[in-house]
């Protein structure tokens, strides 16, 4: 599996065992990272999620949230800190049998974390088109005025509106580039929860 933690190896995560009783013993939650780059190697898209299976049988896509509250592994704030306290029982880890079970569900888990941020990013092209659109407007409406102050300041040549036009066009592939998912999707695997009873 692949982890986001710098206390596993590269291509590793762990396999947490819930014993709150909110997850049974042939249920798994795949918590999962998905993120989509601009042309920048930005992410524009940065999402959490879990995939829920019983049996091995996928039940859905949780929001982070929904995940946090099924495992209880959000932690409890330690007193008047900021920290959390993350306590497992020596009898919650893993089985053999549920770790198999869990590296089985990568493949699928993995394709449907693309899916879903196949979905996030028609989402995300249809806000982001409508703010390229305002950026255009706000910054073609700039490109107007200063032709305007130009041509009453006696300056408006053909130096100064060539300047003025690549300003605009570079503003303008900028604006595109930046907002733009255009990378591949990056899934990584953080964890998995295992139900404990």
């Amino acid at each position: 599996m692949k982890a986001s933690s710098l206390l596993y190896q590269r291509d590793e995560a762990p396999i947490i065992g819930v014993t709150n009783g909110n997850l049974h013993a042939d249920e798994t939650i795949m918590l999962m990272n998905g993120m989509v780059a601009n042309k920048h190697a930005s992410p524009v898209i940065d999402e959490w999620f879990g995939v829920r299976y019983l049996d091995g049988e996928c039940m859905g896509i949780l929001p982070l949230e929904e995940v946090w509250r099924i495992t209880g592994y959000r932690g409890n704030l330690i007193p008047g800190t900021t920290e959390r306290r993350y306590v497992n029982r020596e009898d919650s880890a893993a089985s053999s049998e549920q770790i198999d079970a869990a590296q089985l569900l990568l493949e699928d888990a993995v394709s449907r974390g693309k899916s879903m941020l196949s979905d996030c990013g028609e989402q995300y092209r249809a806000q982001a088109d409508e703010e390229v659109t305002r950026q255009m407007d706000r910054i073609e409406h700039w490109s107007h005025a200063r032709k305007a102050l130009l041509q009453s300041q006696g300056k408006n040549t053909k130096e100064n509106t060539k300047q003025v036009d690549r300003m605009l066009e570079q503003y303008a592939d900028w604006v595109q580039d930046t907002l733009d998912a255009s990378g591949e999707p990056v899934i990584r695997i953080a964890a998995a929860f295992v139900g404990k009873e």
